[in-house]
């Protein structure tokens, strides 16, 4: 009886047929009927299935039930991501169409690819975001992003009018996570820099784009704002929200772009940019690196004449960190940042280029790229932990009171980054950031320091009066 069940139940889930349980029975008992009782119940319901163009032998999987070891797969999930059509000419001649979906369950997520025809119907409209669909037959093959789901001429795809499928998914892709060539990806990120408004001609007339960076804590992106998102009055530090953009290959970077189709806002909380500092021992060519370090060396302007007769410049300087050194070369305009950087000076340098260059690696700092001062921004910001916010540079001093907090008599925060023992004054040097509503500081450098006996005690007065609050 439990196969019957299963095979009733694929028939109300998958056909316009509201049968009782009651009269299911009844049509068993007539299919034996009517092939002269040559057949059993189990036997009947099958064929009832088939006659209802259900395949009683076909299992809907959930997507985490998929894996390389499956030739066909069936499920049903809901659209949450949708690409861009591509088109190819085929050998025979004919133009060929493909369009990727990014379909999820309450289990996971996998990228879905429809071919000619059933590319056609995200051409036109007829699958969007938002709509559940039902997969049968699709092909499993290992793609470049992982697993993923091809539809060929034995597989099927239909629409499900199922208002109760919800899924309960970060549909936020990570920026560390962005590849070449994505459509209708969700992006939440901090604003790091914000470039000039540009206005542009073109065969349409003309348009405008502003390009910003932004930033989480799994790495950073350059992204294009068109047309009116360009018009959007956005600041360094800014948590930006990006709906439906798309991701493009640009000077052998990908790039993150909001067109028509994006939707752009301001939030007042959401994700911090986490720096993931290199050590310049571990830099690999070819690569493209945040470092920070003391400059050691420097020489002068040289110019030079470029292939096409145009001039450059560039200027070097000597970098080091804990790890070891590193030459780094300033091009174009960024040459004439020498006038303002001195030798013992500690710099941080964003999106450098790494290369080898007779058999060492170096650091290429182009127009890309950001070069700044850490003397200067630690001198800016030195203060109490209760003055501490989001996205600064931060020197202040505290006793260590937890495994992973600090407190100086006026304020406290966590730090993540092992501390000494509990008991400790300490001196933390790094940047702060703030998630869900909770200040936080990546320290780039922990120092013991001494205390005075005013001091200890006044930490330790406020400890008391909070332990005799709670």
């Amino acid at each position: 009886m439990e196969v019957i069940e299963e095979i009733y139940q694929k028939i109300i889930k998958n056909t316009d047929r509201d049968y009782s349980k009651k009269e299911f029975g009844e049509l068993i008992e007539d299919k034996i009927d009517e092939l002269g009782g040559l057949c059993d119940k189990k036997t009947a319901a099958k064929l009832i299935a088939r006659d209802l163009g259900i395949n009683p032998e076909e299992k809907f999987l959930e997507l985490s039930e998929i894996d390389e070891d499956l030739e066909r797969v069936s499920f049903t999930a809901k659209v949450v991501g949708v690409g861009n059509i591509n088109t190819f000419d085929r050998e025979d001649g004919s133009l060929g169409r493909v369009a990727n979906l990014t379909l999820a369950d309450d289990t996971g997520k996998i990228r879905v690819v429809l071919w000619d025809e059933d590319a056609d119907l995200v051409k036109l409209g007829e699958i969007e975001e938002g709509d559940v669909l039902k997969v049968r037959r699709g092909r499993v093959k290992d793609g470049y992003t992982g697993l993923e789901v091809n539809l060929s001429n034995v597989s099927d795809v239909s629409i499900v009018d199922d208002e109760d499928f919800d899924v309960e998914l970060d549909s936020r892709t990570p920026i560390g996570d962005l590849e070449e060539d994505m459509g209708s990806v969700h992006v939440f990120g901090e604003v790091l820099d914000v470039d000039e408004l540009k206005e542009f001609e073109n065969d349409d007339g003309g348009g405008k784009v502003r390009s910003v960076k932004l930033g989480d804590e799994s790495g950073k992106i350059s992204a294009s704002l068109w047309e009116k998102h360009a018009e959007k009055q956005i600041e360094k530090g800014d948590r930006l929200k990006i709906e439906h953009g798309y991701t493009r290959e640009r000077y052998g970077s990908v790039e993150l772009n909001v067109g028509y189709r994006g939707k752009l806002s301001i939030e007042e909380e959401g994700v911090s940019y986490v720096p993931k500092i290199t050590p310049l021992d571990q830099l690999e060519a070819g690569g493209t690196f945040d470092v920070e370090g003391k400059i050691t060396g420097m020489q002068d302007i040289h110019h030079f004449e470029r292939d096409d007769g145009s001039e450059g410049k560039v200027a070097n300087i000597y970098l080091a960190d804990e790890s070891g050194d590193v030459r780094v070369a300033l091009w174009g305009e960024k040459a004439d940042l020498i006038d303002e950087l001195e030798v013992g000076q500690k710099v941080a340098i964003e999106d450098a280029h790494a290369k080898e260059n007779n058999g060492e690696v170096e650091l290429s700092v182009g127009w890309k790229s950001n070069i700044r001062s850490l003397n200067e921004e630690l001198d800016k910001i030195t203060g109490s932990l209760d003055e501490v916010s989001g996205g600064e540079m931060v020197e202040v001093k505290g006793t260590v009171v937890s495994e992973d907090h600090v407190d100086d008599g006026k304020g406290t925060v966590l730090v993540r980054e092992e501390l000494p023992k509990i008991g400790c004054l300490v001196k933390l040097i790094g940047k702060s950031f703030v998630e869900n509503n909770k200040v936080f500081i990546e320290p780039q450098k922990i120092e013991e320091v001494s205390i005075d006996e005013e001091e200890a005690e006044e930490i330790t007065s406020r400890l008391l009066k909070e332990i005799n609050n709670k």
